[in-house]
């Protein structure tokens, strides 16, 4: 009798679960686990008022809404997944542990788009990645760079640009003095 109830219940969860979503609950697991991981990247993107941060919350939606418009393409694409993109699953969350550890948000923004990287690679193959480069691209763009670095290039570029649009404005016949970066 107890073969026969829990041949039961198998038929009743078949019934409700079809084979078609079987792959709803790895899905719902692996999406915890990234907003987990990269919860405290989107927060600050949303709250930030910083000028290099500012397009950022919205970097995800374009890439989404890129790989939406790719669909068709996509379901065309062979899907071979390659169980190499655990290398790059791998990388991406070292790289994102460590930035938790240090309380950096530019590692974390490298790592979420080599660990996207590493899942369609490894679920859907090399051919499924070369046709969202693009996507994952304007991911990796929106890394805003550390204030150190980004202080170190700021000046000696601004000192390039203005001596070199001193220079123009001689050319044109408009006289300019430059102090510094500024032009007066």
């Amino acid at each position: 009798r107890a073969v026969e109830e829990v041949g039961w219940m198998e038929s009743t969860v078949r019934a409700r679960w079809p084979a078609d979503w079987a792959w709803l609950a790895p899905a719902v697991v692996t999406g915890v686990g990234l907003g987990l991981l990269f919860w405290p990247l989107a927060s600050a993107f949303a709250i930030s008022r910083e000028a290099d941060e500012g397009l950022a919350f919205f970097a995800p939606l374009v890439a989404a809404a890129l790989v939406w418009i790719r669909r068709d393409t996509l379901r065309e694409t062979p899907a071979a997944g390659d169980a190499r993109g655990w290398w790059l699953i791998g990388l991406g969350c070292l790289i994102a542990i460590a930035a938790h550890r240090v309380g950096s948000r530019f590692p974390l923004a490298v790592a979420l788009p080599l660990v996207l990287a590493g899942m369609v690679w490894y679920l859907r193959g090399r051919a499924w990645l070369g046709q969202l480069w693009f996507p994952l691209l304007i991911l990796a763009a929106i890394t805003p760079l550390p204030s150190p670095l980004v202080k170190a290039i700021a000046f000696p570029l601004q000192a390039i640009i203005a001596r070199l649009a001193a220079i123009v404005l001689e050319v044109v016949g408009l006289p300019v003095q430059r102090e510094g970066v500024m032009l007066v």
